[in-house]
């Protein structure tokens, strides 16, 4: 009975606990999709926003406002240099309202805002990002669109970068850097189609480099009353009205940058020593226009389809115009009104309607060494004042007689003449400027350097920087072998018959393609020694990675011996002892230091000498030989040589034979004595080695006999008997020991 109630109590307790997990179970499903509400501040909201996220105009006024804001907002950032405030990913609509996305005034902590989109709707009086009296700023990667300014920097600010981003459809300036800003850098930027694309005013030391300044409404570019600014690398194309526009700045430089299909490309106005150099100015109405402008420098432009003027001078004196291209406009370069003392040296202007044209009212230019050729009418002069002379005239039709170069005759020509016309084209310049080049290792190096004619050229001498890798043919630079890995900076030069010089420096870098093997520099071949000599040959790799290790796959035979250099290898390989006379096939393997193997067979021949003086050797010799009568004999010969063993010889042939494999054998049943033998074994070339051997033959051992002739004995009967004489003193001591044995043990009993 009381094991039953244990049962019964263990049996309730379990159903006790199912019901209560039932019950637990209901209760759970009920609330199972109830979500208890979470509160969340709005800085923690921030933190879980994505890009683009709309925001409200940013207004910050000095440190401290920057400071309170940015932790309000949760920016990253303390504005110090190595840790700025960062302001991203915002997308601030003014919607139409009068104002500004983001203005940042009086502050000297640094900052970045980046990765925003900031527009007003088209509305004046706007602004995208507004910096008044800030350092350190840093403009990046945001779309600036529909705003009276994109960007404006003004009153004192410096150090701001302006970088990548796309700026258009603003009513004015889609950047603007006003009243004393100071190292302010515009780089990478797209502005397109606004009114002007980017706006410089009293404001020095900005840098414009790398940017597109397309379709603006008017400028591309202006520079107003501005000074020591760089212009560099900028395309301006399409604007309604100039592509770069300098007005009242100096000591300006405006260089590489491309302007096409504007009014005019390069704009000068009321500005003093500048330099404008290495611009393409293309398909505008005029490629570079000077007007009121003095003691500019304008050097290798490209002026070129232009519909009026390649270069324009419009009362400005003074300024030296040198080395550049005017082709395929109406004027190539075109002088007027009260334009004085201007240099024009070393020009090309060729294939337009007339190459110079000095208007009226201006005198005192100086122009040499300029090639006017293939112009419906290559120069006009309507002053006569200018000095012409040692220019290349491409009608001239003057002799030499006395080489000098300088033509005969003076060449007579509207309004003036040169009294020393060249006969050679004067100047040298490139068709295409020399460029670096690249090629890989195992080629040979070749690049044409070619330059522009518009007239006999004349005897040109062409050098260069490193002979010793590099030979320079009338303009064609090529490799005198294959180049190790590397760079090699040139310096080609170019002299002509005028001493006019023009050099070209550039870099061949010769690279290595990680996946290709090393390459032999002389591929190995099959070899063939003689016999006695000692192998000895050595290969060479080149690979631009450097050789890793060297394999074999015959060590027994042979050994290799490595030497490593830079960009290769020399393995020498050598026999390890004394080939014997065959063949070996020898595979040879080498690594480069990325794992790629080059591999090869050879095969090794080892010929016997034609003139064999050398004996065979024995490699083993028994000399004394005992048999008995009857017994058959056996003895085995072993002798060696390079060439082989030819054949045996042996003086005793009647009793005994000698085999082809300098075993000897008894030819007969021997009878006792003894028999002295000569022996030989010869090579191919009847060389031999002799040898002699004694043979001994015992007579045979008698058997007993029931005579009475008595015999002697024979070792195995004396044997015998010693054996029985030697079992008797044996029996005889046991069986002493045991009367002793016996007798103690009768003693000890009594």
């Amino acid at each position: 009975m009381p094991r039953k109630s244990g049962v019964f109590y263990v049996v309730l307790s379990l159903v006790f606990i199912l019901v209560i997990g039932i019950v637990t179970a209901a209760t759970d499903s009920d609330d199972s999709y109830q979500l208890t509400p979470v509160n969340v501040s709005e800085i923690e909201k921030v933190d879980v926003t994505v890009a683009s996220m709309p925001h409200a105009p940013i207004v910050i006024d000095g440190d401290a406002n920057f400071t309170a804001i940015a932790s309000a907002e949760g920016w990253d950032g303390i504005g110090s240099p190595s840790d700025p405030f960062i302001i991203e990913n915002l997308d601030i609509d003014l919607g139409g309202s009068e104002g500004t996305c983001i203005l940042i005034n009086n502050t000297r902590s640094h900052f970045v805002i980046r990765n925003c989109e900031v527009q007003a709707a088209d509305i004046y009086l706007t602004v995208g990002i507004q910096l008044e009296n800030v350092t350190d700023g840093i403009i990046i990667n945001n779309h600036i669109h529909d705003n009276t300014h994109g960007i404006f920097v003004h009153s004192g600010s410096t150090r701001v970068t302006i970088s990548s981003n796309n700026i258009s459809d603003n009513v004015y300036q889609g950047i603007r850097i006003d009243v004393s800003s100071t190292y302010v850098t515009v780089v990478n930027n797209n502005c397109l189609n606004n009114q002007l694309g980017v706006y410089v005013s009293y404001s020095n030391y900005v840098i414009i480099v790398n940017n597109t300044f397309n379709r603006n409404k008017d400028h591309g570019i202006v520079v107003a009353w501005s000074h020591n600014n760089t212009i560099k690398n900028n395309t301006c194309d399409e604007n309604l009205d100039e592509g770069i526009y300098l007005h009242e700045s100096s000591s300006n430089t405006l260089t590489n940058n491309i302007c096409t299909n504007n009014r005019y490309g390069i704009y000068i106005y009321l500005s003093n020593s500048n330099k404008i150099s290495e611009n393409i100015c293309t398909s505008n109405s005029i490629g570079i226009y000077l007007t009121q402008s003095d003691s500019n420098t304008l050097e290798d432009n490209i002026c070129a389809s232009n519909s009026s003027d390649g270069i324009f001078l419009y009362v400005s004196s003074s300024n030296m115009i040198a080395n550049n291209t005017c082709t395929s406009n109406r004027y190539g370069i075109w002088i007027r009104y009260h334009s004085n003392f201007n240099t024009f040296v070393n020009n090309i202007c060729n294939n337009n309607d007339v190459g110079i044209y000095i208007h009226t009212n201006s005198d005192s230019h100086e122009l040499h060494w300029n090639v006017l050729a293939d112009n419906n009418l290559d120069g006009r002069d309507d002053t006569g004042t200018s000095d012409f002379s040692y220019n290349y005239w491409s009608d001239y039709s003057g002799t030499d007689t006395n080489g000098d170069g300088i033509g005969d005759t003076p060449y007579a020509f509207t309004g003036n003449s040169d009294f020393y016309p060249l006969m050679y084209q004067s100047n040298l310049r490139w068709i295409k400027p020399p460029m670096d080049q690249s090629i890989e290792f195992e080629y040979l190096f070749q690049y044409d350097m070619v330059l522009v004619q518009h007239g006999p050229l004349g005897p040109l001498t062409w050098s260069i920087s490193d002979s010793i890798h590099f030979s320079c043919n009338q303009g064609v630079v090529e490799s005198n072998t294959i180049l190790p890995k590397g760079d090699y900076a040139l310096e080609v030069d170019v002299t002509n018959f005028y001493g006019c010089s023009l050099r070209a420096a550039f870099t061949v870098r010769v690279t290595v393609d990680a996946s290709n093997p090393p390459g032999w520099l002389t591929i190995p071949i099959d070899q063939v020694i003689v016999y006695g000599e000692m192998f000895d040959y050595q290969v060479m790799v080149v690979d631009p990675s450097g050789i890793d290790h060297w394999e074999l796959n015959d060590t027994a035979h042979f050994a290799i011996t490595e030497s490593y250099y830079v960009e290769g290898s020399t393995a020498r390989i050598t026999s390890s002892s004394d080939l014997a006379i065959g063949q070996y096939v020898l595979i040879i393997d080498v690594f480069d230091t990325y794992g790629n193997m080059l591999s090869t067979i050879i095969t090794i021949t080892v010929e016997p000498s034609e003139l064999d003086t050398i004996p065979p050797e024995w490699v083993t010799l028994r000399i004394y030989q005992t048999i008995e009568v009857g017994e058959p004999l056996q003895m085995q010969l072993e002798a060696w040589d390079y060439e082989g063993i030819d054949h045996w010889w042996l003086n005793d042939t009647t009793h005994f034979m000698l085999d082809g494999q300098g075993v000897i054998r008894n030819a007969t049943v021997l009878n006792p004595g003894i028999y002295r033998l000569e022996v030989r074994a010869y090579d191919p070339y009847d060389n031999y080695c002799s040898a002699g051997l004694v043979v001994t033959v015992l007579e045979a051992p008698m058997t007993k006999s029931t005579t009475s002739t008595t015999t002697p004995p024979t070792i195995s009967a004396i044997l015998e008997e010693v054996d029985s004489v030697m079992m008797l003193v044996l029996g005889a001591g046991i069986g002493g020991v045991s009367v002793v044995v016996v007798v103690l043990v009768i003693l000890r009993k009594k």
